[in-house]
C-alpha cells in the first residue's frame, strides 16, 4: 500500500473536514480511503437507536465503494476494533495512481490512492472528488473530496 507517509494531510479544510467516528475492524492506516459498512440493521427513526458501533470499516475503497478517508494517524491492526475518525470532505493531500490532470475529477483505487479517468473504466467507478492540483504517477494531488 502507498499511503502517503505524512499521514492525513489536510489542506485549507474551510474549518469543517467534515467527520465521524467510525469502529475500525480491519487494518487500516492514517490516509487511507475506506468505505462504511453497518454491523446489523437495528436502527430506528429515533436517533437514541444509534450507537457508534452501528457504523464499522467495511475495508479499501475502490471503484464504486467510497465513503471517506481515515484522518486518524497511525496504523490501526486488524480485529482491534479501534475507534477512527473519517473525513467525508475537505482538500487532502492523496497519493495518485496515475497521471492526474488539475480539474478532474478523480476515483478511489483500492484504498492507497486516486486516478484520474484516463485509467479509469467508465461505469465501473463514482467519483470521489476533484483534483485541485495535477500529479504524476505516485506523485501527490491536492483533492477536494465531495
Amino acid at each position: 500500500m502507498v499511503v502517503n507517509p505524512a499521514g492525513p494531510v489536510p489542506i485549507f479544510d474551510g474549518f469543517h473536514p467534515d467527520t465521524i467516528t467510525v469502529r475500525a475492524s480491519v487494518g487500516v492506516t492514517g490516509g487511507q480511503l475506506v468505505y462504511l459498512s453497518g454491523v446489523s440493521n437495528s436502527l430506528s427513526s429515533g436517533a437514541n437507536s444509534y450507537v457508534t458501533n452501528d457504523i464499522v470499516i467495511g475495508g479499501a475503497g475502490s471503484g464504486r465503494w467510497f465513503n471517506g478517508l481515515i484522518t486518524t494517524p497511525g496504523l490501526t491492526p486488524s480485529g482491534t476494533n479501534n475507534y477512527v475518525s473519517i473525513a467525508t470532505a475537505g482538500a487532502w493531500l492523496i497519493t495518485s495512481a496515475g497521471t492526474i490532470l488539475g480539474g478532474e475529477a478523480v476515483y478511489a483505487n483500492g484504498g492507497d490512492a486516486v486516478i484520474g479517468r484516463d485509467i479509469v473504466v467508465m461505469g465501473s467507478y463514482t467519483p470521489i472528488g476533484r483534483a485541485l492540483s495535477p500529479a504524476g504517477s505516485e506523485g501527490y494531488s491536492l483533492v477536494k473530496l465531495f
